[in-house]
Formats: structure tokens, C-alpha cells, sequence
């Protein structure tokens, strides 16, 4: 069943939602309700429903408020917002911090439903697209497992310290093929997602964009390969997978205060 919660400064308006839909036929469960935004925030981030229905303007909290909210504490939570205000910049804000749609009271059936499906129809493929991702990478992971006994190497410190299992799976990946050409754009087509969604995904779960955890995982390689090998500069930028030497060289000394070549000579 998916949860839904339901919030609007008036009685009437809670009551009728949820009359308006046959909920339990769309499998929607509706787990609470709400009166004021005060208590649709406490209550929509304690039991992380999959959908809300929220007044855009409420006493104590505006619908806008609990919708920040719930992007600041990464809920995966879709909003629909009712209104019986015609106001443009309330439904332009609304719909660019990703609400699904704003309608204006008095709620008609069929739009609701429209946009019910549509919340739905999108909480399902995130879902699919996670099992999707995650048996890719185990997958991946597996193999390098067993051709190479993968876990048995040094895996950098920060990958350790994920929790996120699936986030933990696409790091070791990059982690092995950090010398190949990666992009997000490659990741996410062997991930079955759209590049957008596994952009927004990765950084909402692992803390860090994309890039940045690939130069990470590069760089640690080439400190490493320096420390135990006598190696020019474009030959370590060429092992780690940058194409320009230059672009390299002044990316490891931002990192680590020295270029390659003067890191070496001090470990000597």
C-alpha cells in the first residue's frame, strides 16, 4: 500500500479528499491528516508517506515550508498542492521545488486522479529503478569478487564509510575502472536511470556529486602509484584517466599543496 497524508487548514477539505477518490482501490492508504502546518511537517517527516496532499497556505507552516522540509531531510515524499488561490508565484515556486501539480479548490475529481497517477506512476519507477541499480552493481561487484578478490584490496576509507549499499556498490565500481572513461552518463545508462535522476540520487545519497567522488577515488589512486613507482607526470595522469596532464597536475597539487612530480621528490 502507498501512504498518503492529507493537510488543510480546513476540516471540510480533509473530509472531502478523502471522499473524493476510492483511495483503498489505487492501493493508497491514508495515513494522517492535518489542520495546520506545524502539524502536517512533524507528522509528514515522521511517517515519510510516499505522497501529500497540502493547502499551499496554511497557519503555523505554508505548504511551501513543509515541502522544503522535505527536500532538506531527502524524502522521496511527492507533493500535490491544493489552493483556492490563483497565484502564480505560489504554483511557479511550488512546481520548481518539484511538486507534481497545483490545483485549485474547489479539487476537481479528475484532475486529482490525473495527478494521483501520476505520483504513483513515478514512485514506482523510482522504486524499480533502485532494484534496477542495485542488482547491476552487485552483480558487478560479485564478478570483481570472485575474478580478483576485490574486498581483499585496499578500498579507500570514505567508500567504507557509506552506508548506503547501492551508493557503496557504484563507488567500488568507479573504483576499478577508475583509469577507464568514466562519466554519469555511462553509470547511469548500466544503471537503467535516466542520467538526472541518477545524478540527483548519487548526490542525495552519498553527500557529494559525481564528479567529485570520481576525482576523489582518481586521486588516492594516483598518490598511490606514485608513492611506489618512478612515473612522469602525463603517464600518471594517463593511468588515473585524465586525458590532460596539465588539468591533472594542477588538480593534485589544489589537493594535496605540490604538484606530482615535487610530492615525489619529497618522499625521498
Amino acid at each position: 500500500m502507498y501512504k498518503l497524508f492529507l493537510a488543510d487548514d480546513e476540516h471540510i477539505i480533509v473530509r472531502g479528499l478523502k471522499k473524493l477518490l476510492d483511495w483503498h482501490s489505487l492501493h493508497i492508504e491514508i495515513v494522517g491528516e492535518a489542520t495546520n502546518g506545524r502539524d502536517a511537517e512533524e507528522a509528514i517527516l515522521r511517517l515519510k508517506p510516499d505522497l501529500v496532499i497540502l493547502d499551499i497556505r496554511m497557519p503555523l507552516r505554508t505548504g511551501l515550508d513543509i515541502l522544503h522540509a522535505i527536500k532538506k531531510e531527502k524524502l522521496e515524499t511527492k507533493a500535490i498542492f491544493i489552493s483556492a488561490h490563483k497565484d502564480f508565484n505560489y504554483a511557479r515556486e511550488a512546481l520548481e521545488l518539484g511538486a507534481l501539480n497545483y490545483l485549485i479548490k474547489p479539487i476537481n475529481t479528475e484532475k486529482l486522479a490525473s495527478s494521483v497517477e501520476d505520483a504513483l506512476r513515478q514512485i514506482d519507477a523510482q522504486a524499480e529503478a533502485r532494484e534496477a541499480m542495485d542488482k547491476v552493481f552487485r552483480m558487478e561487484k560479485d564478478t570483481l569478487v570472485s575474478k580478483r578478490g576485490y574486498e581483499k584490496e585496499i578500498i579507500p576509507e570514505f567508500i567504507k564509510r557509506q552506508n548506503n549499499r547501492q551508493i557503496r556498490d557504484i563507488l567500488l565500481f568507479m573504483d576499478s575502472h577508475y583509469a577507464e572513461n568514466i562519466t554519469l552518463k555511462k553509470i547511469a545508462r548500466r544503471a537503467y536511470l535516466n542520467p538526472f535522476y541518477f545524478s540527483v540520487y548519487f548526490k542525495k545519497n552519498s553527500g557529494a556529486c559525481f564528479k567529485d567522488c570520481l576525482t576523489r577515488i582518481r586521486m588516492e589512486h594516483a598518490l598511490s602509484i606514485l608513492k611506489r613507482e618512478d612515473i612522469k607526470t602525463w603517464e600518471l595522469a594517463e593511468k588515473v584517466g585524465f586525458q590532460d596532464p596539465r588539468y591533472f597536475s594542477a588538480l593534485f597539487k589544489k589537493i594535496y599543496g605540490k604538484t606530482p612530480m615535487k610530492y615525489k621528490k619529497g618522499l625521498k
